[in-house]
């Protein structure tokens, strides 16, 4: 998303400093270096690294993560990928939010997680 904006346009400025201000607020107010975060795959993870690396900010965020369905593949013995939307369904749970959306998919990873931890 922020490659676009390679000319240091003002919307590539105001983007960048939105991001680190948000980065910063993660690490100070919820002390996001000492715990263990979680998604649904490696992407976020991934996405979230390589944003921090693009830009030079310091990634707010441990080296412990959850790749959530990893565990929930462990969790049903199976090996093939799934999607969130999938999985949940596996559960007997419906999806909740809007799919794609970045809070609604945590939230719902969330919830398959506290499903697998539950038991």
């Amino acid at each position: 998303m922020y490659r676009t904006y390679r000319n240091y346009s003002a919307t590539y400025r105001r983007e960048r400093n939105l991001f680190r201000r948000s980065l910063r607020k993660i690490r100070d107010e919820y002390h996001s270096v000492q715990l263990t975060w979680a998604g649904f795959g490696n992407f976020d993870k991934e996405q979230i690294m390589e944003q921090c690396d693009y830009l030079g900010i310091e990634n707010p965020f441990s080296e412990n993560y959850i790749n959530v369905m990893f565990q929930f593949k462990k969790y049903i013995g199976h090996h093939k990928m799934m999607g969130l939307k999938r999985a949940l369904n596996y559960m007997n749970m419906d999806f909740e939010g809007n799919h794609h959306s970045g809070a609604d998919d945590a939230y719902n990873a969330a919830r398959i997680l506290r499903e697998i931890l539950g038991k």
